[in-house]
Protein backbone atom coordinates (compact mmCIF):
# COMPACT_ATOMS: atom_id res chain seq x y z
CA UNK A 1 0.00 0.00 0.00
CA UNK A 2 1.02 3.43 -0.31
CA UNK A 3 1.63 5.48 2.37
CA UNK A 4 1.99 8.97 2.93
CA UNK A 5 1.87 11.87 5.40
CA UNK A 6 -2.46 12.80 4.87
CA UNK A 7 -3.31 9.22 4.91
CA UNK A 8 -1.14 8.72 7.94
CA UNK A 9 -2.69 11.58 9.39
CA UNK A 10 -6.43 10.71 8.80
CA UNK A 11 -5.33 6.76 10.21
CA UNK A 12 -4.64 8.54 13.36
CA UNK A 13 -7.49 10.07 13.88
CA UNK A 14 -9.98 8.13 12.08
CA UNK A 15 -9.40 4.50 10.75
CA UNK A 16 -12.66 4.11 9.47
CA UNK A 17 -12.42 7.94 7.36
CA UNK A 18 -9.29 6.45 6.28
CA UNK A 19 -10.76 3.33 5.60
CA UNK A 20 -13.52 4.82 3.18
CA UNK A 21 -10.61 7.39 1.33
CA UNK A 22 -7.77 5.25 0.90
CA UNK A 23 -9.18 1.93 0.88
CA UNK A 24 -12.83 2.33 -0.57
CA UNK A 25 -11.69 5.08 -2.76
CA UNK A 26 -15.08 6.65 -1.95
CA UNK A 27 -15.53 10.09 -3.32
CA UNK A 28 -14.61 12.72 -0.53
CA UNK A 29 -12.83 15.60 -2.87
CA UNK A 30 -13.94 19.00 -2.17
CA UNK A 31 -13.06 22.00 -2.41
CA UNK A 32 -13.19 25.09 0.94
CA UNK A 33 -12.37 28.76 0.71
CA UNK A 34 -9.06 27.91 2.73
CA UNK A 35 -7.38 25.31 0.54
CA UNK A 36 -8.36 27.37 -2.72
CA UNK A 37 -6.41 30.21 -1.40
CA UNK A 38 -3.66 27.23 -0.30
CA UNK A 39 -3.33 25.83 -3.56
CA UNK A 40 -2.98 29.62 -4.87
CA UNK A 41 -0.50 30.59 -2.80
CA UNK A 42 1.88 27.39 -3.39
CA UNK A 43 1.09 27.90 -7.15
CA UNK A 44 2.86 31.23 -6.02
CA UNK A 45 5.60 29.58 -4.31
CA UNK A 46 6.38 27.05 -6.55
CA UNK A 47 6.48 29.95 -9.55
CA UNK A 48 8.92 32.02 -6.67
CA UNK A 49 11.07 29.12 -5.92
CA UNK A 50 11.55 27.95 -9.55
CA UNK A 51 12.62 31.78 -10.53
CA UNK A 52 15.33 31.24 -8.31
CA UNK A 53 16.35 28.31 -8.60
CA UNK A 54 16.88 29.84 -12.46
CA UNK A 55 18.81 32.93 -11.00
CA UNK A 56 15.97 35.18 -11.47
CA UNK A 57 13.94 37.69 -9.38
CA UNK A 58 10.60 37.10 -8.03
CA UNK A 59 8.61 39.17 -9.56
CA UNK A 60 5.68 40.54 -7.57
CA UNK A 61 3.33 41.69 -10.49
CA UNK A 62 3.83 38.25 -12.16
CA UNK A 63 3.52 36.29 -8.81
CA UNK A 64 -0.07 38.18 -7.87
CA UNK A 65 -1.49 37.56 -11.46
CA UNK A 66 -0.43 33.90 -11.64
CA UNK A 67 -1.37 33.30 -8.16
CA UNK A 68 -4.90 35.00 -9.21
CA UNK A 69 -5.28 33.03 -12.50
CA UNK A 70 -4.81 29.87 -10.61
CA UNK A 71 -7.47 30.72 -8.12
CA UNK A 72 -10.16 31.87 -10.77
CA UNK A 73 -9.64 28.26 -12.23
CA UNK A 74 -10.28 26.73 -8.86
CA UNK A 75 -13.51 28.50 -8.63
CA UNK A 76 -14.24 27.17 -12.38
CA UNK A 77 -13.47 23.78 -11.10
CA UNK A 78 -15.88 24.19 -7.83
CA UNK A 79 -18.84 25.72 -9.65
CA UNK A 80 -19.22 22.28 -11.79
CA UNK A 81 -18.76 20.38 -8.66
CA UNK A 82 -22.20 19.17 -7.58
CA UNK A 83 -21.72 20.82 -4.06
CA UNK A 84 -19.92 24.29 -5.02
CA UNK A 85 -19.23 26.51 -2.56
CA UNK A 86 -21.92 29.15 -1.54
CA UNK A 87 -20.34 32.30 -2.44
CA UNK A 88 -23.71 34.47 -3.25
CA UNK A 89 -25.02 33.45 0.72
CA UNK A 90 -22.01 36.41 1.95
CA UNK A 91 -21.71 39.23 -0.41
CA UNK A 92 -18.11 39.96 -1.50
CA UNK A 93 -16.59 37.18 0.29
CA UNK A 94 -15.22 35.81 -3.31
CA UNK A 95 -13.36 39.35 -3.67
CA UNK A 96 -12.78 39.29 -0.15
CA UNK A 97 -10.69 35.76 -0.81
CA UNK A 98 -9.24 37.09 -3.91
CA UNK A 99 -7.81 40.02 -1.38
CA UNK A 100 -6.34 37.36 0.93
CA UNK A 101 -4.32 35.55 -2.58
CA UNK A 102 -2.96 39.00 -3.23
CA UNK A 103 -2.14 39.96 0.32
CA UNK A 104 -0.46 36.50 0.98
CA UNK A 105 1.39 36.16 -1.94
CA UNK A 106 2.81 39.54 -1.33
CA UNK A 107 3.87 38.90 2.03
CA UNK A 108 5.52 35.96 0.69
CA UNK A 109 7.43 37.48 -2.03
CA UNK A 110 8.61 40.52 0.63
CA UNK A 111 9.79 37.46 2.99
CA UNK A 112 11.21 34.64 0.51
CA UNK A 113 14.72 36.37 -0.17
CA UNK A 114 15.15 36.43 3.88
CA UNK A 115 14.09 32.82 3.75
CA UNK A 116 16.22 31.29 1.23
CA UNK A 117 19.12 33.19 3.10
CA UNK A 118 18.09 31.28 6.52
CA UNK A 119 17.71 27.83 4.85
CA UNK A 120 19.31 27.87 1.71
CA UNK A 121 18.97 28.18 -2.15
CA UNK A 122 15.94 26.04 -3.80
CA UNK A 123 17.20 22.91 -5.51
CA UNK A 124 14.03 20.76 -5.47
CA UNK A 125 10.18 22.42 -5.84
CA UNK A 126 6.81 20.43 -5.86
CA UNK A 127 9.09 17.35 -6.18
CA UNK A 128 6.87 14.25 -5.70
CA UNK A 129 8.03 10.94 -4.87
CA UNK A 130 7.18 7.44 -4.66
CA UNK A 131 9.81 5.21 -3.06
CA UNK A 132 10.16 1.95 -1.78
CA UNK A 133 11.19 1.97 2.11
CA UNK A 134 11.77 -0.94 4.47
CA UNK A 135 9.29 -2.90 2.83
CA UNK A 136 6.53 0.21 2.40
CA UNK A 137 6.07 2.85 -0.58
CA UNK A 138 6.05 6.14 0.59
CA UNK A 139 4.35 8.89 -1.37
CA UNK A 140 3.94 12.78 -1.26
CA UNK A 141 5.29 16.10 -2.48
CA UNK A 142 7.95 17.92 -1.26
CA UNK A 143 7.30 21.88 -1.66
CA UNK A 144 10.74 22.90 -1.52
CA UNK A 145 14.05 21.61 -0.18
CA UNK A 146 17.66 23.65 -0.38
CA UNK A 147 21.10 23.21 -0.89
CA UNK A 148 21.68 22.99 2.58
CA UNK A 149 18.87 19.78 3.02
CA UNK A 150 16.47 21.56 4.50
CA UNK A 151 12.88 20.81 3.49
CA UNK A 152 10.32 23.26 3.69
CA UNK A 153 6.77 22.88 3.64
CA UNK A 154 4.18 26.39 2.80
CA UNK A 155 0.93 26.17 4.58
CA UNK A 156 -1.47 28.72 5.12
CA UNK A 157 -4.77 29.40 7.29
CA UNK A 158 -6.71 31.15 9.44
CA UNK A 159 -4.66 29.97 12.92
CA UNK A 160 -1.02 29.44 13.40
CA UNK A 161 -0.01 25.83 13.70
CA UNK A 162 1.07 25.35 17.52
CA UNK A 163 4.25 24.03 18.29
CA UNK A 164 2.26 21.09 19.56
CA UNK A 165 0.61 20.33 15.99
CA UNK A 166 4.04 20.79 14.22
CA UNK A 167 5.03 17.76 17.04
CA UNK A 168 2.40 15.93 15.18
CA UNK A 169 2.68 16.09 11.75
CA UNK A 170 3.45 12.89 10.09
CA UNK A 171 5.34 15.11 7.37
CA UNK A 172 8.17 15.53 9.64
CA UNK A 173 8.51 11.88 9.64
CA UNK A 174 7.71 10.66 5.94
CA UNK A 175 9.68 13.50 4.08
CA UNK A 176 13.01 13.15 5.78
CA UNK A 177 12.92 9.70 5.36
CA UNK A 178 11.81 9.72 1.35
CA UNK A 179 14.46 12.50 0.97
CA UNK A 180 17.31 10.38 2.04
CA UNK A 181 16.35 7.52 -0.15
CA UNK A 182 16.32 10.21 -2.90
CA UNK A 183 19.49 11.90 -2.01
CA UNK A 184 21.53 9.75 0.25
CA UNK A 185 21.09 12.45 3.11
CA UNK A 186 18.79 12.33 6.03
CA UNK A 187 18.03 16.18 6.35
CA UNK A 188 18.84 17.98 9.92
CA UNK A 189 15.55 20.32 9.60
CA UNK A 190 11.87 20.12 8.52
CA UNK A 191 10.38 23.81 8.74
CA UNK A 192 7.00 24.47 8.33
CA UNK A 193 6.41 27.87 6.81
CA UNK A 194 2.52 28.91 7.20
CA UNK A 195 1.16 32.58 5.83
CA UNK A 196 -1.98 33.16 8.82
CA UNK A 197 -5.23 34.89 7.61
CA UNK A 198 -5.66 36.60 10.92
CA UNK A 199 -9.31 37.86 10.98
CA UNK A 200 -10.97 40.84 12.05
CA UNK A 201 -11.25 41.53 15.68
CA UNK A 202 -13.25 44.32 17.20
CA UNK A 203 -9.60 46.35 18.09
CA UNK A 204 -9.11 45.39 14.36
CA UNK A 205 -11.75 45.76 11.72
CA UNK A 206 -10.02 44.15 8.85
CA UNK A 207 -8.11 41.23 7.26
CA UNK A 208 -4.30 41.41 7.85
CA UNK A 209 -1.29 38.56 7.27
CA UNK A 210 1.26 37.24 9.44
CA UNK A 211 3.64 34.63 9.42
CA UNK A 212 4.02 31.55 11.58
CA UNK A 213 7.09 29.62 11.11
CA UNK A 214 7.61 25.84 13.24
CA UNK A 215 11.05 24.51 12.80
CA UNK A 216 11.76 21.06 13.86
CA UNK A 217 15.07 18.77 14.16
CA UNK A 218 14.91 15.80 12.84
CA UNK A 219 16.68 12.75 13.90
CA UNK A 220 17.80 9.47 11.94
CA UNK A 221 16.43 7.48 15.11
CA UNK A 222 12.79 8.89 13.55
CA UNK A 223 13.10 6.54 10.92
CA UNK A 224 12.52 3.61 13.68
CA UNK A 225 9.41 5.30 15.01
CA UNK A 226 8.25 5.22 11.45
CA UNK A 227 8.87 2.04 10.22
CA UNK A 228 6.84 0.75 13.65
CA UNK A 229 4.11 2.84 12.60
CA UNK A 230 3.90 1.54 9.08
CA UNK A 231 4.06 -1.82 10.19
CA UNK A 232 1.19 -1.71 12.68
CA UNK A 233 -1.11 0.09 10.21
CA UNK A 234 -0.58 -1.95 7.83
CA UNK A 235 -1.16 -5.11 9.96
CA UNK A 236 -4.24 -3.22 11.13
CA UNK A 237 -4.92 -2.06 7.16
CA UNK A 238 -4.71 -6.06 5.94
CA UNK A 239 -7.37 -6.72 9.14
CA UNK A 240 -9.72 -5.22 7.89
CA UNK A 241 -10.86 -3.58 11.05
CA UNK A 242 -11.20 -0.26 10.91
CA UNK A 243 -12.62 1.86 14.37
CA UNK A 244 -14.42 5.03 14.06
CA UNK A 245 -13.30 7.72 17.04
CA UNK A 246 -15.87 10.24 17.20
CA UNK A 247 -13.51 11.86 19.52
CA UNK A 248 -11.37 13.04 16.13
CA UNK A 249 -11.32 16.95 15.42
CA UNK A 250 -12.34 15.11 12.01
CA UNK A 251 -15.51 13.82 13.41
CA UNK A 252 -17.65 16.77 12.13
CA UNK A 253 -19.54 17.81 8.93
CA UNK A 254 -17.37 20.43 8.33
CA UNK A 255 -14.29 17.73 8.27
CA UNK A 256 -15.47 14.71 6.71
CA UNK A 257 -17.62 14.79 3.72
CA UNK A 258 -18.73 10.90 4.68
CA UNK A 259 -20.42 12.80 7.65
CA UNK A 260 -23.87 11.78 6.40
CA UNK A 261 -23.39 8.03 5.86
CA UNK A 262 -21.18 6.96 8.37
CA UNK A 263 -22.43 5.66 11.59
CA UNK A 264 -20.49 8.60 13.72
CA UNK A 265 -23.31 11.58 12.80
CA UNK A 266 -25.55 8.84 14.88
CA UNK A 267 -23.44 9.20 18.27
CA UNK A 268 -21.76 12.33 18.11
CA UNK A 269 -23.57 15.48 18.86
CA UNK A 270 -23.00 18.70 16.45
CA UNK A 271 -20.07 20.81 18.23
CA UNK A 272 -21.60 24.11 20.03
CA UNK A 273 -19.58 27.12 19.02
CA UNK A 274 -19.22 29.65 22.24
CA UNK A 275 -18.23 32.77 22.70
CA UNK A 276 -15.70 32.04 24.76
CA UNK A 277 -14.03 29.80 22.15
CA UNK A 278 -14.23 32.64 19.69
CA UNK A 279 -12.01 34.73 21.43
CA UNK A 280 -9.78 32.65 22.59
CA UNK A 281 -8.94 31.79 19.02
CA UNK A 282 -8.95 35.56 18.21
CA UNK A 283 -5.94 35.42 21.14
CA UNK A 284 -4.21 33.03 19.27
CA UNK A 285 -4.39 34.45 16.25
CA UNK A 286 -2.99 38.07 17.30
CA UNK A 287 0.09 36.17 18.74
CA UNK A 288 1.34 35.23 15.54
CA UNK A 289 4.25 37.80 14.18
CA UNK A 290 4.19 39.62 10.94
CA UNK A 291 7.40 39.02 10.83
Amino acid sequence: MRWHSTGLSVFQQCPEKFRRRYVEGERDEFLSAGSIIGRSLHHAAQLGAEARMAGQAIQLDFAIESALAHFDGLIIEDAASPEPIPWADTPGALEDRRDDVRGLVTLWVDKAPGWFERWGEPVLVEEHFSVEWAGHNLSGQIDMATDRHVIVDWKSGKRPMSEAKAEREMQQFVYPTAYEVLTGVYPELMVFAQLVRKKPTKTRPTWTYGINIQERRTDPEQKELLKRLLDDYQRQTDSGVFPLNIQSSLCSPDWCPFWSTCPAHLLKPLPERHEEAEAAEDTVEEAVEGD
